[in-house]
Order: C-alpha cells, then structure tokens, then sequence
C-alpha cells in the first residue's frame, strides 16, 4: 500500500507520516505520527489531532492488517480503472483524436494499472543487501556453529549450516 492509494489525502498523508518514521527506525504511535505530520506540515490537512485520535479507536484490531491493506489497495485500482475508463470515453468523443492513438493509449493506460499489482513483493537493493550482510557477519562469528536444523547429512549440514527458518 501506498499513501497515494488512499481517497482521503489525510490518510494517505498518515501512512507517509508512519513511512517516514519507520525508514528512521523508529516505533509509530500516535504521538510519534503526530509530530511527523508537524514536522511536515501536515498536520491539519490530515484531519489533525482529533482525526488521527480517531483512527487508533476505530480500527477494532491489528490482526486483520493484510486484509485491510488488501482493501485499500483493490479500491485504489478501481478508482484507477475508472479515471482510465473516463478517459477512453472522453478520447472516444474526441474527433481530434486518431482511434490508433486512442486505443493504444486505452492500452498502457491498463497496462499500467495492472503492471503496479505486479510488484507488491519487490524489495528495495539496499535492504536486501543490509540484511545478507547481517546474515552473513552472524554465520561467520558462529565460527561453524549449526544455525539451523540439523539433516543428518553432515556433509549438507556443514554447507548450509543445517535446514535454516526459510526452509
């Protein structure tokens, strides 16, 4: 998710505010995220103290957080759809406009919309290469210490250090 991804700039503007706070390393809570938005003067264009109050005593639970992150992102991508379908509707009404261009533009206006659910996954290189760094700094102080669990296969275990958390 996204804080483009949302209706109301003022969560959008929270979700940054949280971002923000976690690329620095520090815990999000409400008096954190409220002084982030100050800090970026965003505090009132985010409903301000009493909406993000409201936020924290509205949501019921924190274990449900992928199903509501699912939501807000399938509302986006409608809401994306259908900016894209006035828009083919609009070029459609245009005389100005060659049907060639206005269908090829119809295309990766789509394409684009269905391109950004492929990347959900993606990790940015810095913190991949972070942590292998860590990974690999803490399997060389373990000085040939099994991390994982062993196979019974000692000539296995000794190249991968036993069947570790991933496997």
């Amino acid at each position: 998710v996204h804080p483009e991804d949302f209706y109301k700039p003022a969560n959008g503007n929270i979700l940054r505010a949280i971002m923000r706070l976690f690329d620095r390393g520090a815990v999000p809570d409400i008096l954190s995220v409220k002084e982030e938005l100050k800090t970026m003067e965003l505090l009132e264009k985010s409903g301000g103290t009493g909406y993000l109050a409201g936020l924290t005593s509205s949501v019921p639970t924190t274990a449900n957080i992928d199903h509501y992150a699912k939501m807000v992102k399938d509302c986006a991508v409608r809401r994306n759809l259908l900016n894209v379908a006035n828009q083919i509707i609009a070029n459609a009404h245009s005389d100005s406009m060659d049907s060639r261009i206005s269908i090829e533009s119809a295309e990766k206006e789509i394409f684009k919309i269905s391109d950004s659910q492929n990347h959900g996954n993606l990790k940015e290189a810095q913190e991949v290469v972070q942590r292998a760094v860590e990974l690999v700094e803490e399997r060389y102080k373990l000085k040939g210490e099994f991390t994982g669990v062993p196979s019974s296969f000692s000539e296995l275990d000794n190249l991968t250090s036993g069947f570790q958390n991933s496997e």
